[in-house]
């Protein structure tokens, strides 16, 4: 257990060594953040249409933002798990300690378009299931209560379930270069670090919703000086600089949500490596995320 834990730490660790060693690796999360920023420009566009434009113009907003919101729900499922594959490929060449650049992360990633396609369609599926399971059933009563409390328990199984599942499978199919299926098996090779599975899909989220929390309360400090000011001082030039603000500081908070998210995408990648391929990684990182595995595999008598 304690070795496992020491790997797990390293893991941490190397995750921020690796994407500072291959700049390339942060490109497919920068890509999904213009794609994000794009839509909520049009979001933006399509609301001010809609309130300022007129009939004409507020028709177009109002099919430019159902169009765009459909995107997001439908489509941005599977971008975003394109990108993360070719992110997982990126990942594991670099730890194997050989160059990649991001146009063959991209090519990497195309090849497995159908693994893509079933991860990015369950993941669409079983984040559904759980939102559904965790709203309960809306009805009051100490007996609902209950069964409410249950169904949440319910959604967050099954939130963190397929966190955990589909974050291991998509670097499973993508550095394989297996199917989703062929890698199904290779599911139980998470036991070989239980704590280190743990880490990723409880550690890092605990992490990185406290990073996206100082987020906000950086953004919303000046929001506040700038609300008070026009509320109770009547500093109505502050009208346009508190509406700027408010629109760069969503948009801000939506990058920083996606970037925090990058961490997990490359960790899984190198939980994947350690727990199945300990012998692809460079010596130099080897040593430090995989004593515990090694010692695992050697004769009880060395």
């Amino acid at each position: 257990m304690f070795g496992s834990i020491k790997d797990t730490l390293n893991l941490l660790k190397n995750t921020f060594v690796v994407i500072a060693k291959n700049p390339e690796i942060i490109k497919p999360t920068t890509a999904q953040v213009k794609i994000a920023l794009l839509f909520y420009l049009v979001l933006l566009l399509g609301g001010a249409s809609i309130i300022f434009g007129g009939a004409a113009l507020g028709t177009i907003g109002f099919l430019a933002i159902f169009v765009s919101l459909l995107v997001l729900m439908i489509l941005f499922p599977f971008i975003k798990v394109h990108y993360n594959g070719a992110q997982c490929w990126l990942v594991y060449n670099t730890f194997a300690g050989k160059k990649v650049s991001y146009g063959e992360g991209l090519a990497r990633a195309k090849e497995n378009k159908s693994d893509i396609f079933w991860i990015g369609l369950f993941t669409i599926i079983f984040t559904a299931l759980a939102n559904q399971l965790k709203a309960g059933t809306g009805r009051k009563g100490i007996l609902f209560a209950i069964i409410n409390g249950l169904m949440y328990i319910l959604g967050k199984v099954v939130e963190e379930g397929w966190d955990l599942i589909g974050n291991f499978l998509l670097p499973a199919s993508i550095i394989s270069e297996n199917s989703v299926v062929d890698t199904l098996p290779e599911i139980n090779n998470i036991r070989k670090n239980v704590p280190g599975a743990l880490a990723g899909v409880f550690g890092i989220d605990f992490v990185g919703n406290v990073a996206l929390g100082y987020v906000w309360m950086i953004l919303l400090i000046p929001f506040f000086i700038m609300a008070f000011m026009l509320g109770f001082l009547n500093a109505t030039y502050l009208v346009v600089p508190l509406a700027l603000w408010v629109i760069i500081g969503i948009g801000l908070a939506i990058a920083a949500g996606i970037y925090i998210g990058m961490v997990k995408t490359v960790y899984f990648a190198l939980f994947y490596v350690t727990v199945t391929r300990p012998e692809d990684i460079a010596p130099a990182y080897r040593s430090e995320v995989t004593n515990y595995l090694l010692s695992q595999k050697r004769p009880n008598h060395l």
